[in-house]
């Protein structure tokens, strides 16, 4: 009994540590300012169509914290396609099954703004404060590059409880998948906490009884 509640106990102070490390990670992230300068070091997926031409490939950066997705698109320098009102299809937990449907709405001028609109709840705006720069798309140097960010309970399924996997495509840029997760450990710590409260009690009546047996 003593070894369980000692396991237990190294759990929840592990769990006590890792906790702080996520939300400080979240104070190291992006900036939407319309400069892109800190999206380097950002996981980034590659968009594109096996029919196009090496040039007219697209980047897909993200990065999350505690209450947003950000994302950052920079398109391809050749073939002339710019960033337009295009469609984000999201599907859950590997559902091949598009669940979600968000759309990209970019200024038209040469430097705007970025709005994100949720197609399936009225076409309503969730995020209004990201950034585009428009670029020539067919020099092979410049290209149109966005930043946003998007509500991670855009994400979250109806009575979805702990973390859900979200796969993100845009059907007009390519194929490919951009892969992250969403949820809170908050659940598994409150079950963590209260099963050491009842291995402690259990522990506590049973060495109470061994002290009356001893008497």
């Amino acid at each position: 009994m003593k070894r369980i509640l000692k396991r237990f106990f190294s759990l929840f102070i592990a769990a006590l540590i890792l906790l702080p490390l996520s939300v400080n990670a979240a104070s190291n992230g992006i900036t939407l300012d319309g400069y892109f300068d800190d999206w380097e070091d950002k996981p980034i997926t590659y968009l594109r169509y096996p029919s196009v031409t090496p040039e007219q490939v697209h980047q897909l950066r993200e990065y999350t914290d505690n209450n947003y997705l950000y994302l950052y698109i920079k398109m391809g320098t050749r073939g002339g396609q710019g960033l337009s009102y295009y469609v984000i299809e999201c599907s859950f937990n590997d559902s091949n099954t598009v669940q979600k449907h968000l759309q990209i709405a970019p200024d038209r001028p040469q430097t705007g703004r970025v709005t994100i609109f949720d197609m399936d709840g009225g076409y309503t705006a969730v995020s209004t404060d990201g950034y585009i720069v428009r670029g020539n798309n067919s020099d092979g140097k410049t290209s149109d590059q966005a930043e946003f960010k998007i509500p991670l309970s855009e994400f979250r399924t109806q009575g979805a409880v702990g973390i859900e996997n979200v796969k993100l495509r845009i059907p007009d840029l390519g194929d490919r998948y951009a892969a992250f997760q969403v949820g809170s450990t908050g659940p598994y710590f409150s079950v963590l906490i209260c099963s050491i409260i009842a291995i402690s009690g259990v522990f506590m009546i049973k060495r109470r009884n061994n002290l009356r047996a001893a008497i």
